[in-house]
Parts: structure tokens; C-alpha cells; sequence
């Protein structure tokens, strides 16, 4: 694992810089390898994580978004990925932290270990996000 530290610089919105600075790598457009692990208003810290894959299966082209509240390195923010389903309807989702995320009206977990060892996380009808 690696570490990226970030100073705050004004660079254009959309860069990956913008994306981590700013946004905490929280946006829907986010890169979902890094985590945060340090925040001042001038200095952000990442580890570099391999991240969880989270599988569900839906309509073939379905929009799909994992969401979570994360509270690290005293911020608080709401972790948001979306993707799209393929031609089978499975959609797979990269997340960069552990907890409990609600995907459409269901929930799964995402475990510590899941996220450090790049693991597949499904989430099913059935499970109750324990």
C-alpha cells in the first residue's frame, strides 16, 4: 500500500487531484482506490487501497449506486459510486471503504479486509447487512 499526499492548489475541476482534494474521493466520478486518511485545509492524505468490488445483479444497463457515510481524519461525508449494469444485468461497483452501504433498497457490508484485499462483496436479497 501507498500513500498520496495532496497540497490544496487551484487546478481545474475534473482533474484527479480535484477529485481527492475536494471532493475526498467521494464523487460518482471519483477514483476509488484511495483513502482517506489525513485532512487539513491544506494537506490531504490517501493510502492507496486496492478497494472492494461490490456485485449485484439488476436489469441489463441499470444505473446502479453504492453509498455510504464515512467519518475519517476528522471529515464527514458521503462516499458515492455509481456504475452500470452490463448486458447480463450485473453491475460491479469499486469502493475504497469498509461499512455498510445501501445499494438500491438493500444494504451490504463492506469488511476492512474486503476493501485491503481487493475482494468481491455480493449483495443479494436476502442479506440483512450483517
Amino acid at each position: 500500500m501507498g500513500y498520496v499526499v495532496l497540497l490544496d492548489q487551484d487546478l481545474p475541476t475534473g482533474t484527479t487531484h480535484s477529485k481527492l482534494f475536494e471532493k475526498l474521493g467521494a464523487g460518482n466520478n471519483s477514483v476509488a482506490h484511495f483513502q482517506l486518511i489525513y485532512s487539513s485545509p491544506d494537506v490531504r492524505t490517501f493510502a492507496v487501497v486496492p478497494g472492494a468490488v461490490v456485485q449485484v445483479q439488476t436489469s441489463p444497463g441499470a444505473n446502479v449506486t453504492a453509498k455510504t457515510t464515512v467519518e475519517t481524519a476528522g471529515e464527514q461525508f458521503t462516499y458515492r459510486r455509481t456504475t452500470t449494469a452490463n448486458d447480463t444485468g450485473t453491475a460491479t461497483i469499486r469502493v475504497a471503504y469498509p461499512g455498510k452501504y445501501t445499494v438500491g433498497s438493500e444494504t451490504v457490508t463492506v469488511a476492512r479486509e474486503a476493501v485491503y484485499e481487493g475482494a468481491t462483496v455480493s449483495v443479494s436479497s436476502e442479506d440483512d447487512g450483517t
